[in-house]
């Protein structure tokens, strides 16, 4: 399947925006491109289940063949984060961080490995119940975040 990952990562991150601001919350999900388009619902109450999630959504990909994997999920940045910062983290340490921000973050991941990875992130803030984001930031990335390698 031929598909325009950087438009459909664009149009994700709108819709991403749209719901949070709708619903105060994201829910996170995967899509695998495959022969067709395989979107994954996630849940995980914590880093050890979002761990099995994402190892899991590997193992889906590999079965599908998929040649790349969208993830749409919210986490905490620095102003100043590159997507290197969001890998070397520990989970749950920027949440702790006063200068931290919550972001939507839309990782692409390739199997091929002449392909690089990339990524969205578009920081937000919580203001008198309402969301106001940030413009979206497109970073590169050397090991994207949560998502294994599946090849």
């Amino acid at each position: 399947m031929t598909v325009d990952l950087k438009k459909l990562a664009w149009t994700f991150m709108e819709g991403a925006k749209y719901n949070l601001a709708k619903d105060g919350s994201l829910a996170p999900c995967v899509v695998l491109v495959a022969e067709k388009l395989h979107v994954i619902p996630l849940q995980f109450k914590d880093q050890a289940e979002k761990d099995l999630a994402y190892a899991a959504i590997a193992d889906v990909a590999k079965e599908l063949k998929a040649s790349a994997c969208i993830a749409i999920n919210d986490a905490y940045m620095k102003s100043s984060s590159s997507l290197k910062d969001l890998e070397s983290h520990v989970p749950g340490d920027l949440a702790l961080d006063p200068k931290a921000e919550e972001a939507i973050i839309i990782c692409v991941k390739f199997v091929a490995r002449d392909k690089k990875d990339w990524a969205l992130a578009c920081p937000y803030r919580r203001v008198n119940g309402k969301i106001k984001f940030s413009s979206v930031q497109k970073m590169k990335a050397t090991n994207t975040p949560m998502i294994p390698d599946w090849n």
